[in-house]
């Protein structure tokens, strides 16, 4: 199996942001009595990093090391180098995590550093500072108790099987991406409607 430079698609690297920042947010960010600005830096030098004395987690991340190395399988892969095909000992993204088994995406080949660190978020400029940070950190925090509720539905944490016969594990995760996708989709027109019915109570 061989390999190319190109970088992780937006979407999983999104996933990815959102994972480094929850993370971060439950083990730093919201410390008990830390104010706002305190967690907007703690989060923010979590993920960058600030050297000399704290690793970035974006780095650690994209090379599989420390506790993020359970995201990735170990693999041997073919690529090209001066202009020679060589196998390659590496590591690979596990598809089960972002439900993409059709292409493999390689630590520090396709899931790099300077991509994760970038401004960009879906195609989107966005200014990762530290206020930004803390925002994206809330608002996954409050997605992931949403999927987690709706996985409830679905799933039993006692036997770790799903709970309609019939079902596979990958039903289930796609129940939960389906409800998740629904729900976020609703919230933004739901805002909207309030938003105008406010208006149209307070003429």
């Amino acid at each position: 199996m061989s390999t190319n430079s190109s970088l992780v698609p937006a979407k999983h690297r999104d996933k990815l942001k959102i994972l480094l920042v929850l993370k971060g947010d439950s083990s730093i960010a919201r410390g008990r009595g830390m104010k706002v600005l305190q967690q907007q830096k703690e989060l923010y030098n979590f993920y960058y990093g600030d050297p000399p004395n704290k690793v970035s987690h974006a780095d650690l991340l994209c090379k599989g090391l420390s506790e993020y190395s359970s995201l990735y399988e170990e693999v041997t892969y073919q690529t090209i180098k001066d202009g020679e095909q060589i196998d390659i000992d590496g590591l690979k993204l596990r598809p089960e995590l972002i439900l993409d088994y059709t292409i493999p995406y390689y630590a520090e080949v396709n899931i790099v550093s300077s991509d994760m660190k970038s401004t960009n978020w879906s195609g989107k400029i966005t200014f990762a500072n530290p206020k930004t940070l803390l925002s994206w950190a809330r608002q996954a925090a409050q997605d992931f108790h949403r999927a987690d509720a709706y996985c409830s539905r679905w799933w039993d944490p006692n036997s770790e099987s799903p709970k309609k016969s019939g079902d596979t594990e990958n039903d289930v995760h796609k129940k939960i991406l389906q409800a998740m996708w629904l729900y976020q989709k609703k919230t933004p027109l739901m805002l909207r409607v309030m938003t105008r019915l406010t208006k149209i109570v307070m003429n």
